[in-house]
Formats: C-alpha cells, sequence, structure tokens
C-alpha cells in the first residue's frame, strides 16, 4: 500500500510535521502506515488544517490555493503554518494531554504551557496574519480594487461634468441629464 499524499490545496508536508514532532513516533522521526501516529492520521492533520487555512485566506481576498510559482515566500510560510497547525492538532487530539510540556523554558510564563498550547498559539499568530491581510501573496482583484465608475478627471485634469444632476429643489427621484 502507498503512502498517503496530502490533497492538493494542501501546503505542508509528512515530513514537515516530522521535523517538528518526530519524537512521538514510536518508530522515531517518520511517520508511515504502521507508526503511531500514523502516516494517514498526520495527513488527515494537515488536510484539516490547510482547509482552514484557504476558507481564511479566501474570505482575506487571497487567490487560492497560493501557488509557489507565483508566490514562493508566501507558499513557503503557509507550508510551515500549515505543519505547525498539523503539529498541535496531532498533539491535541492523538495525546489528548497535549503530549508533554514544552521544553522551551522561556515559553513556560503560567507554569508548564503544553506543547500542543504553544503550537496553538503560533498557529493562531499565523491565522491572525491572514485576516489582517499582511500576507504578500497574490490577492483576488475584489480584494483589492474596489469597484468604481468614472472619474472625477479627465485626462488632462479638468474635473468633468457629471452625467446626471440634480438641483436642490427638484422632486426626489427626479434627475435631469447635464449637456456635455
Amino acid at each position: 500500500m502507498a503512502e498517503p499524499s496530502p490533497a492538493a490545496n494542501t501546503y505542508g508536508s509528512v515530513a514537515g510535521v516530522a521535523q517538528y514532532i518526530g519524537d512521538i513516533s514510536d518508530e522515531g522521526r517518520i511517520f508511515t502506515e504502521s507508526t503511531h501516529p500514523s502516516s494517514h492520521q498526520v495527513v488527515n492533520a494537515l488536510d484539516r488544517i490547510a482547509e482552514e487555512m484557504n476558507a481564511e485566506l479566501q474570505t482575506a481576498g487571497y487567490v487560492v490555493p497560493v501557488d509557489s510559482g507565483d508566490d514562493p515566500f508566501p507558499h513557503a510560510y503557509l507550508a510551515d503554518l500549515n505543519d505547525i497547525g498539523a503539529c498541535a492538532r496531532m498533539l491535541s487530539f492523538v495525546y489528548r494531554g497535549g503530549s508533554f510540556v514544552n521544553p522551551f523554558p522561556e515559553d513556560n510564563d503560567q507554569g508548564g504551557r503544553s506543547r500542543a498550547n504553544s503550537f496553538w498559539i503560533s498557529y493562531r499568530a499565523g491565522i491572525k496574519r491572514i485576516r489582517e491581510q499582511r500576507l504578500e501573496a497574490t490577492a483576488t482583484d475584489s480584494a483589492t480594487f474596489p469597484v468604481r465608475s468614472g472619474a472625477r478627471l479627465d485626462d488632462d485634469g479638468n474635473v468633468k461634468k457629471p452625467l446626471f444632476e440634480r438641483g436642490s429643489f427638484d422632486e426626489p427621484g427626479s434627475r435631469s441629464l447635464t449637456e456635455a
């Protein structure tokens, strides 16, 4: 049986997750079909997190999925964010206690934040960056260019006359066509 691969709209990878939390695998820093957790569980976590990320990206006005050819740096950022979110999900749901205490004491300001919580905090910071449109990725026209009709100035910089105008004493809803 072949190893599972993430969906086409998923940015992260099983190897990326293994770099962060490979120590939870019972075969040592790799995930396969026969390990616990399995590569299927990791791919499932990657796909679920990527779906959430793509929904946030689309809501914020970005082209989904972000293409590695057009936007290599944002794509690399999203791949890492996808890995981090999958790690948080794996540690939270596969290991209900969030695994052991975070080995980085500077993050333990509340006396022992779990590893899963540290990953969730990093993931949420990335989602916040997407929501605030601070990702330099290709955006859709509707998000970056509000639709406007007409222009106030012509090509020479002169103020244009409006197509229609309404006098202050006209009936409500009535308009007259202006002369050019």
